[in-house]
């Protein structure tokens, strides 16, 4: 595996960023069907994140299990991260 990954590090975050990613770009189709209330799209929105977590939930376990791992620089990429993606599915 570290043929692929130079480090443990590395593979945490790239498998924290394959869901993150994976949850974004479903997050963003669903807010931006303007045809469906916003009630609903915000109701949508929360049972996607459950829905597409239970669908990859070893990657979701890994990530939680393991985030506290990384060092303070690597999580703070991490969270950058997070936020950014955050950001672009509100617009």
């Amino acid at each position: 595996m570290y043929h692929y990954f130079s480090s443990k590090d590395d593979l945490l975050q790239q498998i924290y960023a394959r869901l993150l990613a994976l949850q974004s770009a479903r997050l963003a189709a669903i807010a931006d069907d303007v045809r469906r209330p916003v009630r609903e799209r915000l109701h949508a929105a929360a049972a996607d994140v459950v829905v597409s977590t239970i669908e990859h939930l070893d990657d979701a376990m890994v990530s939680w299990r393991s985030m506290h791992m990384l060092p303070p620089e690597r999580l703070a990429v991490v969270r950058g991260t997070v936020a950014a993606s955050m950001n672009a599915s509100v617009r």
